[in-house]
């Protein structure tokens, strides 16, 4: 007989930008609602998962008309913040629907130039 008790008491899943959003930058809310399902099902089983998500450049693209193609860090940048609100919300939203909170930690290469940052 098989334990339902989870191998791992940890887990992280990472998913990238292609697998969240559509070719057109617009979220994909049905495939995200399907990773916060199975998030949901990890954690009621005992498992504590984390969440890695790209997309919040991607999901910005489709509400910014423009390109500032000479300053392309700019650009991503612009992108990124309209996009990260978009994403979150919608991670806020499903999370909640199985009374689980959503948080984040933004993080860049410099975050972990050393030991001691990844430690803080």
């Amino acid at each position: 007989m098989k334990s339902s008790k989870p191998k791992f008491n940890r887990i992280a899943i990472k998913v990238g930008s292609n697998v969240i959003t559509q070719p057109d930058g617009s979220l994909n809310s049905w495939r995200i609602s399907r990773i916060v399902q199975e998030v949901a099902i990890l954690s009621k089983q005992g498992t504590e998962v984390v969440l890695i998500s790209s997309g919040a450049v991607a999901a910005g693209r489709g509400d910014v008309p423009y390109s500032c193609k000479t300053n392309i860090i700019a650009e991503k940048q612009v992108l990124a913040s309209i996009g990260q609100v978009k994403l979150m919300a919608s991670y806020q939203f499903l999370f909640g629907k199985y009374g689980m909170q959503a948080g984040q930690v933004l993080a860049t290469k410099e975050s972990f130039i050393d030991r001691m940052h990844i430690l803080i």
